[in-house]
């Protein structure tokens, strides 16, 4: 049972890292198909713009802003 354990974690970190690799790689294609010299994307929000609208541009921006706070509270509490 002991080894068992551990086969079970490899396979769950194992598929984490799929899934990982394969959004990636659909938010690679994404960025390829939209950024244009005359248009760039910079942000996440950029894309989320183009793809589905200015309000959807400010929802990932409030996103992005509260995993930010989320990130440096907690770094701050971990680290004193």
């Amino acid at each position: 049972m002991y080894h068992v354990r551990y086969l079970l974690l490899f396979i769950d970190g194992f598929l984490v890292g799929i899934i990982a690799l394969y959004t990636g790689l659909i938010i690679w294609r994404l960025y390829i198909r939209l950024d244009s010299l005359r248009y760039p994307l910079r942000t996440y929000a950029d894309m989320a713009e183009r793809i589905f609208g200015k309000t959807a541009r400010h929802v990932c921006t409030v996103l992005q802003s509260v995993q930010l706070l989320v990130n440096v509270r907690y770094c701050s509490l971990s680290y004193g």
